[in-house]
């Protein structure tokens, strides 16, 4: 009997069974089996269905350990990889890449267990509390553009002060939406658009919903921003590792957009309380001169009331000096801090010639001690950007670093 059919090794058949397969990674939930095979480097279990489906699962101990758990048998979980067929054996074993639990007793024994492991490790620390200004006006915000009541509750709240928001989209629940906040977060620190502060929002949910808010990933990702985050979570109950790592935590989307506008609403009412001062204190004298003028005209000889017109002229006089004073000082405080402004603006000083270095991670580079010969820098100009290689490092001493 003759075929044209290619005729294969068994190592040739599984390459090709496994190449095909690698390529179809999905996310599957289960129930874990009873036999867990633990070794120092890597695990073995099995996923159960309620129809007693069973499937073998492979796994690497650092990614159990990088998100703080454990496996018991009978809790149910989800995971993320692709199948595989062990050429050794000849059976089918999913390599999981990624692992999470579902329902809300484990999920929050993992948040217990992770959140002593970080406050251990000093992210939660206040001394690592990054600033936000008072008066920030650039504004890099991150939420689902489908989750609309979030956005929303978020930009009604904010007043109008002139605020340039940034708006990065990501998925804000499901296994996608770690990686697209993380990568957001990351976006924002490399970007060239001089963002003052990071907004990360949603509206609020179930400990399964806010699991990506509830990992070492995202804590790691917030504590290395170098811009201020600020976490509006909308879980008003329940705080999230996300929450505890922020450099402010605001409990809903509405209370982050109040809080960017507080010290805006207090100049506003400052100006307006001044302004009615002014005005009422300018009139109270104009109708204190008046009725002085009509009492004197009834009671004063001509020559008295000579006199004390003169009298009210000279107060008039020292009062509008005093004014015009007053207004002066206030004229030049703002001045000089509109100076101050402008001196620590980034922005205006590229306009003035000068430039920011920056190594490929998007690391603002202040010593020359840290770069190398043949690092690829990135150089940022008022208008535009450059790439340039480092072929000569020299340090205070003029020396060159070899």
């Amino acid at each position: 009997m003759t075929s044209n059919l290619r005729i294969l090794s068994v190592s040739e058949f599984i390459d090709n069974i496994n190449k095909f397969l690698t390529g179809q990674q999905v996310i599957i939930k289960g129930e874990i089996g009873e036999k867990i095979n633990q070794y120092p480097n890597y695990i073995f279990f099995t996923l159960l269905d309620q129809d007693k489906s069973l499937l073998k699962c492979f796994m690497w101990r650092n990614i159990l350990e990088d998100m703080s758990m454990l496996l018991v048998p009978g809790v149910e979980v989800m995971v993320e990889g692709y199948a595989e067929v062990r050429k050794n054996r000849g059976e089918l074993t999913f390599q999981v890449k990624r692992i999470s639990f579902v329902g809300e007793g484990a999920l929050k024994k993992k948040f217990e267990l992770l959140k002593r492991e970080l406050a251990a490790q000093g992210y939660f620390d206040k001394e690592h509390k990054k600033i936000v200004s008072p008066f920030v006006r650039r504004i890099g915000l991150i939420t689902s553009k489908s989750a609309r009541g979030a956005f929303n509750d978020f930009m009604k709240n904010l007043g109008n002060y002139g605020f340039e928001i940034y708006f990065y989209d990501v998925k804000v629940e499901g296994f996608s939406a770690l990686g697209e906040i993380i990568k957001a977060i990351e976006w924002f620190n490399k970007s060239n658009l001089m963002i003052e502060v990071i907004v990360i929002i949603r509206g609020g949910g179930d400990w399964e919903s806010l699991e990506p808010f509830n990992t070492k990933e995202i804590v790691q990702a917030i504590f290395s921003s170098r811009i201020p985050v600020v976490t509006g979570i909308g879980h008003e109950d329940d705080k999230t590792l996300a929450d505890y790592v922020a450099d402010v935590y605001t409990s809903t989307p509405t209370a982050a957009a109040r809080f960017l506008r507080a010290h805006w609403d207090s100049l506003e009412d400052r100006l307006n309380f001044f302004r009615d001062f002014f005005v009422n204190a300018f009139q109270e004298k104009l109708r204190y001169f008046i009725k002085a003028i009509y009492y004197q005209q009834a009671n004063l000889s001509k020559l008295g009331m000579t006199q004390y017109k003169n009298k009210l002229k000279h107060q008039k006089d020292f009062f509008i000096y005093s004014f015009a004073g007053l207004l002066k000082r206030i004229k030049d405080k703002l001045a000089q801090l509109t100076q101050i402004i402008n001196v620590s603006n980034p922005k205006l000083q590229l306009k003035r010639g000068y430039s920011i270095s920056k190594d490929m991670s998007g690391k603002i580079i202040k010593n020359s001690s840290s770069l190398m010969k043949n690092q690829v820098i990135k150089n940022i100009f008022y208008k535009g950007e450059a790439l340039s290689m480092v072929r000569k490092i020299i340090n205070n001493n003029e020396k060159e670093k070899i």
